[in-house]
């Protein structure tokens, strides 16, 4: 029996109490250990499921080599989310990273998931690492195990939905229902997760579709986690012909973003990119409006609302054609 979205919050993690910023959560009622109750997945997108492990750290303390590319660095096990580590949560290892310096050019960043990082006494992180089989924290966190590194306080919301919905057994719906309740603190972390551990399903059943896309319209998400999920909603309506019923539901979604002032940031790029792909005004005049929208007979009116609406500086002629060709 899944645990309904309700139960699952009373789970989330505290990012406050012992100084650390991340406090242990009450044990649920599993037998699987913590670093083994979410799902990895090799092969998928999404960063959180085709890591092997992910880690909450503290850098305790911190040395430069000689020369100062190598550095020494004593870390706390915060927490392990994923992954079976050989230290104990609480407990110190030491690691030695390598920082790369940028390219002669600056063309590309330094190679080197440290490189770019301050790793000062004090910060905060949480790791990434793909080793299956691997269990020795110093080798987790440095190249070229650990693939990314994110400040914690960046990272440990999108984890923590992760973790809260592997560990609760919540299904699509109540995955998504928790991650609105949390819109205002996640990142593209978790839309990448959320699409590609249910995304599936939803693109076979309109009605699924809409939960994603009313976390897509939440007027609290952020403007970086909109965009990565709005990018992974649009590539679920190609091809077009077979994906009609959810090119319409995409489509009068976009046109709601474009009448909400919490999505200002986004209004170009919805009247320049967003909606002209949807509606298929690449390559022609498209399907006409009163065609698209048979199954959502308000979403006329609303589009062309929210088109009047839209103060922006890009050229919307051809949605104003669009609208108005029947």
């Amino acid at each position: 029996m899944r645990a309904p979205a309700a139960a699952l919050t009373l789970l989330s993690l505290t990012a406050c109490g012992r100084g650390d910023g991340v406090t242990p959560r009450a044990p649920h009622a599993t037998t699987a250990p913590r670093g083994t109750a979410m799902l990895t997945a090799p092969d998928s997108r999404a960063r959180i499921l085709r890591s092997s492990h992910v880690a909450a750290l503290r850098a305790a303390r911190v040395e430069a080599a000689p020369g100062g590319r190598e550095l020494r660095v004593t870390f706390q096990l915060l927490r392990a989310f994923k992954g079976a580590f050989d230290v104990a949560e609480g407990a110190t290892f030491e690691a030695r990273l390598t920082r790369h310096p940028p390219t002669e050019d600056y063309t590309s960043a330094p190679a080197g998931v440290w490189s770019l990082h301050d790793v000062a006494e004090g910060t905060r992180w949480m790791a990434f690492a793909e080793a299956p089989g691997e269990d020795r924290a110093a080798a987790l966190v440095g190249d070229p195990r650990c693939r990314l590194v994110a400040p914690l306080d960046d990272a440990l919301p999108d984890v923590e939905l992760a973790w809260d919905v592997e560990h609760g057994g919540a299904d699509g719906v109540g995955a998504l229902a928790l991650a609105r309740g949390r819109a205002a603190s996640l990142h593209p972390l978790a839309m990448e997760y959320l699409w590609h551990r249910f995304g599936a399903e939803a693109a076979r059943d309109p009605a699924r579709f809409e939960r994603f896309l009313d976390l897509l319209e939440a007027p609290a998400l952020r403007v970086q986690a909109r965009t990565a999920l709005l990018t992974e909603l649009a590539g679920a309506v190609r091809p077009p012909e077979r994906r009609e019923a959810l090119r319409a539901r995409l489509a009068a979604s976009l046109f709601r973003l474009l009448a909400m002032p919490e999505a200002a940031a986004h209004h170009d790029d919805l009247v320049a990119v967003h909606l002209p792909n949807a509606l298929g005004l690449r390559g022609g005049p498209g399907v006409p409006p009163s065609e698209l929208f048979r199954e959502l007979p308000g979403a006329p009116g609303q589009a062309r609302a929210a088109l009047a609406s839209y103060r922006g500086s890009r050229d919307v002629a051809a949605l104003r054609a669009w609208l108005g060709a029947e």
